[in-house]
């Protein structure tokens, strides 16, 4: 089960089993959380609560390996929060709320410190010509992104539920909305990143199998959020796909090599397909790139036929 699965069609907040035990792949995390330079990430590093991390020594703080072992640490309170929250003893809003709002804080405290050497967006492609930095940097940003949408939707299941069993009343709808909207955002961000390393490195491909959730999650909330409209218009579903475009190209790059990318991508397809964006992954991806996505997630004359009837 994905988190962004709570998310429904018609724009509820789907609470009825609200068991994070996949978080975003968070078994692959723990088994293998590390860059492509083999360096071992330290999940285990300080224990749930408020207490901050450790500050980076001025050579880590340049250090991908080093930036992806503290964004996985933070990540891993994250993944324990929403663990104790779905199988422990029911959680008020407020503890909710204030859990969120303190590992939000963590992130973007993580965020705000990373130098800029370590960033992809705002600098000429020429300096990340290196395929294996660019690939590290695109995880540690993807890993940002998803694991703050991954808070949002741990916040909001714990929250809501607590709602529908009459533990408490219904959370304030704004703070609902803001949660909703932030979570939405990060979602969004993931993919406008992903169009940007295609459009500026078209030949790169990751080697880290872990990034396909992220960019899978990431369709998935996109369109969910798509559908909160009551009659979304052909324009939006069709820049919906072209936001998506870079994930799509990328996740069937990644699938000649990867089982799992492959399996992410039929998914993310079968989604689109299910929700009437067929039509539009025909006329915006090029023929060579739909051969390959096809290739991993059925026969191109399966997905063609079906745009016969669907909904414009």
């Amino acid at each position: 089960m994905y988190l962004s699965d709570y998310f429904d069609r018609q724009g509820r907040f789907l609470c009825a089993d609200a068991r994070m035990s996949t978080l975003s792949d968070e078994g692959d995390l723990e088994s293998d959380g590390k860059l492509e330079t083999g360096h071992q990430t330290d999940l285990a590093l300080g224990s749930i609560g408020t207490e901050t991390f450790p500050r980076l020594s001025s050579t880590e703080l340049y250090d991908p390996a080093s930036q992806y072992a503290r964004l996985l640490s933070i990540r891993a309170r994250i993944l324990r929060f929403a663990h104790s929250w779905a199988y422990g003893t029911p959680v008020g809003q407020r503890q909710a709320f204030a859990a969120y709002a303190s590992h939000r804080q963590m992130l973007r405290s993580w965020r705000d410190n990373l130098p800029v050497e370590l960033e992809i967006k705002g600098r000429p492609p020429a300096v990340l010509g290196q395929a294996a930095q660019l690939a590290e940097l695109f995880s540690i940003h993807l890993w940002y992104l998803s694991s703050y949408s991954d808070l949002c939707v741990a916040t909001l299941s714990t929250a809501l539920e607590a709602a529908r069993r009459g533990f408490q009343a219904a959370a304030p709808p704004h703070i609902v909305q803001a949660i909703q909207d932030d979570c939405v955002e990060h979602a969004a961000e993931i993919l406008r990143l992903s169009n940007l390393v295609l459009t500026n490195y078209p030949t790169f491909v990751s080697r880290d199998r872990r990034i396909s959730v992220c960019l899978y999650q990431a369709i998935r909330i996109t369109v969910w959020d798509l559908f909160r409209h009551p009659s979304p218009s052909t324009e939006m579903k069709r820049s919906t796909v072209a936001l998506a475009r870079g994930a799509l190209v990328h996740l069937g790059a990644m699938a000649e090599v990867c089982p799992s990318s492959a399996c992410r991508l039929g998914e993310s397809l079968r989604l689109l397909e299910n929700y009437g964006f067929t039509q539009y992954l025909i006329d915006l991806l090029p023929p060579e790139v739909f051969d390959v996505l096809s290739k991993a997630a059925g026969t191109k004359d399966d997905l063609s036929n079906d745009t016969a009837g669907q909904p414009g």
